[in-house]
């Protein structure tokens, strides 16, 4: 899916109050847009289950992920997941 579809997906779900389980793993999503579906699923408390891809940013041109890219980028996502729960 991409960026596009993520745009138009980003109201409905975070209205799905009893959604459990997400995997949005393996998408191509720049760190602006990981960074608002990150606040749309931080207002769904019954997640338990969720999976999320690192941002294109943290990949290079090979499609390998840089792993200082990812040590930059990580904490700030899971710090703005964190204001509003505790991601699992």
């Amino acid at each position: 899916m991409g960026e596009t579809h993520f745009n138009a997906l980003l109201p409905a779900l975070s209205q799905c109050s009893h959604l459990t389980d997400v995997s949005f793993w393996e998408n191509e999503l720049s760190l602006l847009s990981l960074k608002q579906l990150l606040q749309h699923t931080s207002k769904v408390t019954q997640l338990s289950y969720e999976m999320y891809p690192g941002p294109l940013e943290c990949y290079d041109d090979r499609g390998v992920i840089l792993s200082h890219r990812i040590e930059q980028f990580c904490p700030e996502v899971l710090d703005m997941l964190r204001a509003k729960r505790q991601p699992k």
